[in-house]
């Protein structure tokens, strides 16, 4: 599954972007998601066949939970992908938004 991730202004203007085209971060989303946990992370609604979007509200728990991921990813790719996320959501920038395009 390919995957890639834009960070967009409110009016769509795309500020920058990391491709995932082996789908290294959903492996370790799905490997690590608890099936009966009472609060998912928002990362578990990370679609491979659909797009998600986290507004800029929703910015800080997802950098907590890629944190958290890159604490447990084992693979050289997957902890890149992490990286580069990480990176693209530390700038921070008022009204953006994180789209996750699925294959």
């Amino acid at each position: 599954m390919a995957y890639t991730y834009l960070l967009e202004n409110s009016a769509g203007t795309e500020l920058g972007r990391v491709e995932d085209r082996e789908g290294n971060l959903w492996e370790i989303i799905f490997s690590t998601r608890l099936p009966d946990d009472e609060t998912p992370r928002l990362i578990d609604y990370i679609d491979p066949y659909d797009d998600v979007i986290f507004n800029s509200t929703q910015m800080d728990r997802v950098l907590q939970e890629l944190t958290e991921l890159s604490r447990v990813a084992s693979s050289i790719r997957a902890i890149a992908v992490i990286d580069s996320l990480l990176a693209l959501i530390e700038r921070k920038y008022s009204h953006t938004f994180l789209r996750v395009l699925g294959d």
